[in-house]
């Protein structure tokens, strides 16, 4: 009989895709997908509490104009004609006072609310580039409403009011419109975002560095098996594998060195076997070549 001859030791196939890479791809984007919901979540939570911020401080700034405003006789204010009436020079004079004496307030208007209509009595900017008294505003309806009860605030770009505050003592009948400056508006916005936009650049190099680590490191640990599956294949049985890890790794480890010794002691126990046995059969031929060595006597 011929002996079976064994099977060539196969060579690892190269992967498409490999266990590292898949490790890698899927805490990859598993990292992405957290660092982008958490830092859009954190972005729109901070942007909303800046603008919550900057709301309350228009409020406050167009309420403190409001109040630092002496209510007069402006009734009779109804017409460009009537500038040079003594009470629009006092208002014009109280409103560029206050206009001047802050650096984020831009321009002021004063305007009434008469039958559900919307007039402008005086504006900071001037006649030639503001509203003229009598004119209508019902352009600025929507920011404005149809009561003059609180005050309020809406950041809008462009060159628009951003607070509304009823001037006190007049009945809901006066308010005042306040513009602040837009660029100090959209540089603390332009600044949140390109904050925000640096912790996502960081959170996903951060969420790169750890998917490498962590891939390189399976991959070494497998790596390491399949060089402990090969020397058992070639009989290296006595060798065993150390791994400093406390994971699943590691008790899959324990299982082969296990397997390893197991497979060196019944290795041992077989070698021992065929010594009794080439013993014995080299006893039973001597004894046969005696026996020969007798009846050739005989």
């Amino acid at each position: 009989m011929s002996a079976t001859a064994l099977p060539a030791a196969r060579q690892p196939a190269r992967r498409r895709l490999t266990i590292g890479r898949r490790l890698f791809y899927t805490h990859l984007l598993v990292a992405l997908l957290v660092a982008l919901g958490l830092g859009t979540y954190l972005h729109w939570a901070a942007e909303s509490e800046l603008r919550h911020s900057l709301e309350a401080r228009l409020v406050d700034n167009a309420t403190l104009a409001a109040r630092a405003i002496n209510l007069g006789d402006w009734d009779a204010i109804r017409s460009p004609g009537d500038t040079a009436r003594p009470e629009y020079l006092a208002l014009q004079d109280a409103l560029a006072r206050i206009s001047a004496s802050s650096q984020v307030v831009s321009r002021l208007l004063v305007f009434r609310l008469d039958d559900g209509r919307l007039q402008a009595v005086a504006d900071s900017a001037g006649l030639s580039s503001g509203f003229a008294p009598g004119d209508s505003i019902e352009a600025l309806r929507s920011k404005i409403g149809d009561k003059l009860d609180f005050a309020r605030s809406r950041l809008d770009a462009g060159g628009s009011f951003n607070a509304l505050a009823p001037i006190p003592g007049s009945d809901s009948r006066y308010g005042l419109l306040l513009q602040v400056v837009t660029e100090d508006i959209d540089a603390k916005l332009a600044v949140l975002r390109r904050d925000s936009a640096i912790s996502f650049i960081l959170a996903v190099a951060l969420a790169l560095a750890m998917s490498m680590s962590l891939a390189m490191s399976a991959r070494r640990v497998l790596q390491r098996f399949a060089a402990r599956f090969r020397d058992i294949a070639e009989g290296r049985l006595d060798q065993q594998l150390d791994l400093q890890l406390d994971d699943e790794f590691a008790d899959l480890a324990h299982a082969l060195n296990d397997m390893s010794a197991r497979l060196d002691v019944s290795q041992h126990q077989r070698e021992e076997a065929l010594l009794h046995l080439q013993g014995a059969r080299d006893r039973l031929e001597d004894m046969v070549r005696e026996r020969g060595a007798e009846l050739d006597k005989l």
